[in-house]
């Protein structure tokens, strides 16, 4: 079984704000030019490592103030 991998996208505060998963396709990377255009610093990280960063109250909701990413949802 392939391990799986997933590009979180954190602000300077460390808060992450954005996930995508690599699916090593053109989209992934489209995603991850997203993060670093909008100023956001990129880690790849195991699955598992993910499912415990999910589990934080900050996960998502950055306490720090939002900012607009300039990703499109996808079907």
């Amino acid at each position: 079984m392939r391990k799986s991998w997933v590009y979180v996208a954190r602000k300077d505060c460390g808060c992450i704000v954005g996930v995508a998963t690599d699916n090593r396709d053109h989209t992934t990377g489209d995603h991850v030019r997203d993060f670093i255009a909008d100023g956001l610093i990129v880690e790849r990280i195991d699955w598992e490592t993910y499912v415990k960063l999910a589990q934080a109250d900050t996960f998502m909701n950055c306490p720090h103030g939002q900012i607009s990413l300039s990703l499109e949802a996808t079907d």
